[in-house]
């Protein structure tokens, strides 16, 4: 032992003890702060220095068929300032009086009021504030945002269906494939530092976001205007309340055009009546009236009840039936079957049901047809349409619903059934979505999806052949185009006013397939409560627009190069 530590020996012991009492006080403290404290701290530590931001990826787009933009993003800007701090009055003045066609004094009353974030412009498309946006300016405050932008407008506008304030889907495609555009979340971990300014923080990984997946649709933007322009020229000529209609492919179960009118902006829509943004051609159910006569005559042939040829006493229009009369549009002694079609004879039909057909068959093809059930198209809302069960009819329900009454349907069910004397007896699911990509790979593809066989080819043909004679000779002869084969049959029903029938308000209704020597086109058109007299009916109101649309597709498709406009007339006034 040296002298040194004997000298000091009790100094130095207490040195060694305090420091050794500090080793263990720190100690202590870390242990206490990093396991037993830790999470707190590690809260604490991210609420001030670590910070989560949401990214959401960009909304898928919406295209029709032929790669036409229904709905994109675009980005906006607003500019806001505050006006009780320093900022350069005379440059923003002058930029924006210049940008935007305005006068200094509309910008002066606005940079009067003292607020924190006055508002000069709001949601303006960068191609019409680029100037502004890379000019910099002491003061302005340039805030940008993503929004939904629908470049048709009021075409197909229910299919579409827009977003709300919060990016979410709301009607048609937006709402029924909101998860598919969305895409998935992701999430961008950022530090901030001891002046407040946040970085990306190099010690956690960001999550990308998945931006959504783009939507093609089966319409055509062509035929949905040709479809849209027709109905609403309709109504406004006889007053209607509203007008639906749809085309479609026969063979693929495609939807090309669906509108209904009154419609609406699709950039606007706030400003429009909630009404308009129905689609009524899936959520609206009616009675198809004399458009499913044709169903009825399709059973008795398939069953080889009926020929067209057999004749039946039409009791020269005036039939007492069940303790009531049912009468004809026009008085007929002797009519065949397909003379009953083609004249729409409501006798006709009902002594071919009670003779021959019955109820249960009835019945057993309706459903079979598609009557009573949902489609399945993918839009938000389909109606089932009313198609009660067997045990529910009257004696006198299979001849009421063999003419359409007693039965209610929706357009898109009406134009699928026809659907089935165009493309030789089979009953599709209506398609509305062509396919599904993400980074240029399909998810999706549709393709034909045969519900069931209803009728054989040889029915389907030789129903078709009476639709034809209809057009040709019977009660849609307003349908005719000359040179070219046109088969369809009319409707007229009494519409439900408060649950009770009524006689003052109809629905005028069409289903027109052409041409019917190669059908390419179905098209059902339904025309409610026409208030000029004497234009409620099918024939009269409903057929001539049938015959503007297939006129249309032949002059702007040039579906034929040998035709011209001097062989047929489009109607445009009724």
């Amino acid at each position: 032992m040296t002298i040194f530590y004997q000298k000091y020996r009790n100094r130095i012991k207490i040195i060694f003890a305090f420091f050794s009492f500090l080793t263990i006080l720190i100690l202590g403290k870390l242990f206490y702060i990093h396991i037993i404290q830790n999470q707190y701290y590690e809260e604490l530590v991210n609420s001030k220095f670590l910070k989560s931001k949401v990214i959401e990826g960009s909304r898928g787009q919406i295209f029709d068929r032929n790669g036409n933009s229904l709905a994109k993003n675009k980005t906006v800007f607003s500019f806001l300032l505050n006006t009780e701090q320093k900022y350069d009055r005379d440059k923003i003045l002058n930029l924006f009086s210049e940008n935007f066609k305005k006068s200094k004094n509309y910008y002066e009353e606005i940079l009067e009021k003292k607020s924190n974030g006055v508002v000069l412009e709001r949601n303006i498309p960068f191609s019409d504030c680029n100037v502004i946006v890379n000019t910099r300016i002491y003061g302005l405050n340039k805030l940008s945002k993503i929004v939904r932008e629908y470049p048709y407008k009021e075409l197909a506008s229910q299919v579409i269906g827009y977003v709300d304030s919060d990016y979410k889907g709301i009607i048609g495609i937006e709402k029924y494939f909101e998860k598919t555009l969305k895409g998935e979340l992701g999430n961008k971990n950022l530090m901030k530092n001891i002046n407040g300014f946040l970085y990306e923080n190099p010690y956690k990984e960001s999550i990308k976001p998945d931006p959504g997946k783009n939507i093609t649709l089966t319409l055509d933007m062509q035929l949905q205007e040709i479809l849209q322009d027709e109905l609403l020229k309709t109504i406004e000529n006889i007053k209607a309340e509203d007008a639906n209609g749809i085309i479609v492919d026969p063979f693929s179960g495609e939807i090309l055009a669906m509108a209904s009118v009154p419609s609406f902006d699709l950039n606007k829509f706030y400003e429009h009546d909630i009404s308009n943004h129905q689609n009524k051609s899936i959520i609206d159910s009616y009675e198809p009236g004399s458009t499913f006569k044709s169903i009825s005559i399709a059973c008795g042939i398939e069953e080889g009840l009926i020929h067209e040829n057999d004749e039946y006493n039409c009791e020269n229009g005036k039939y007492f039936y069940f303790g009531k009369y049912l009468n004809d549009h026009e008085k007929h002694d002797i009519l065949s079957v397909k003379e009953i079609l083609m004249h729409s004879s409501n006798i006709g039909i009902s002594k071919i049901v009670d003779e021959k057909i019955g109820q249960k068959l009835i019945y057993k093809y309706a459903r079979s047809f598609g009557f009573g059930n949902k489609t399945g198209v993918y839009l938000p809302g389909e109606t089932n349409g009313i198609l009660k069960p067997l045990n529910d009819w009257e004696k006198s329900s299979g001849t009421f619903v063999s003419m359409g009454q007693e039965i209610l349907s929706s357009t898109l069910q009406t134009v699928m059934a026809y659907s089935v004397f165009a493309n030789g007896g089979y009953l599709l699911k209506p398609q509305i979505i062509k396919n599904i990509t993400q980074d240029n790979t399909y998810t999706y593809i549709s393709k034909p999806l045969v519900v069931r066989k209803v009728i054989s080819s040889d029915t389907a043909d030789r129903v078709l052949n009476i639709l034809e004679d209809v057009v040709n000779h019977g009660s849609g002869k307003e349908a005719r185009i000359n040179g070219y084969k046109i088969a369809g049959k009319t409707g007229t029903s009494q519409t439900y006013k408060n649950g009770i029938l009524s006689d003052k308000n109809y629905i005028a209704s069409f289903a027109g397939i052409f041409p019917s020597n190669k059908p390419k086109y179905v098209c059902v058109v339904a025309i409610n409560n026409p208030k000029v007299k004497g234009k409620h009916w099918g024939g009269v109101v409903a057929a001539p627009i049938i015959k503007n649309i297939f006129a249309r597709i032949i002059n702007e498709f040039n579906y034929d190069s040998k035709f011209t406009n001097d062989d047929f007339t489009i109607i445009t006034d009724i």
